[in-house]
């Protein structure tokens, strides 16, 4: 695997090289430096296992080169709508599990392990605050990708939550 993410960098690095300097004579300093961003947040979020967030930056500079360039509108709205689609695909959690788990613990206050999940809900009183605990048996949970979303399900005792990831926003399909 580092052999890869060598090979990765060193292409990386080459592409680099060649946009900043070759092709320093032929394109402005705003496309040269788009190209730079656009490829370096990229391939940071592969190198380094960086999260996913940054794949924005690649995003607005890829519309910046995209709005940039001077060809046809029609082409321009083509390269717009599959810039979006790349960018989408790759937001798409490909261990959706893990994410789900992050998903569960930040709206709905749930922390599972391999065989139960315990549900951790704050409640106020008059005069007090305390956290209030239940404990659930896991009774099914299912996990696919299907490339352009993920799906998720977990079946506990009296509760079922289901949702789905597109472009690396959680939707819930049930209340």
């Amino acid at each position: 695997m580092v052999i890869i993410d060598l090979a990765f960098f060193m292409y990386i690095l080459i592409s680099l090289i060649y946009i900043l300097v070759k092709k320093a004579k032929s394109e402005d300093i705003l496309e040269r430096y788009l190209y730079f961003i656009m490829i370096t947040s990229f391939a940071f979020v592969f190198i380094f296992k960086i999260e996913i967030e940054i794949l924005w930056i690649t995003l607005i500079c890829a519309i910046g080169l995209l709005l940039h360039a001077k060809s046809p509108i029609k082409n321009k709205v083509i390269l717009l709508v599959f810039a979006v689609f790349v960018f989408a695909v790759f937001r798409v959690p490909t261990h959706p599990s893990a994410e789900f788990e992050q998903y569960l613990i930040d709206k709905h206050g749930i922390y599972c392990s391999a065989l139960d999940c315990v549900e951790v809900v704050e409640v106020e009183d008059e005069d007090m605050r305390q956290m209030q605990t239940t404990k659930y048996a896991i009774q099914g949970l299912s996990s696919d990708w299907y490339f352009i979303y993920a799906r998720n399900e977990l079946v506990l005792d009296n509760k079922t939550i289901k949702v789905i990831n597109i472009a690396g926003f959680w939707i819930q399909l049930n209340n």
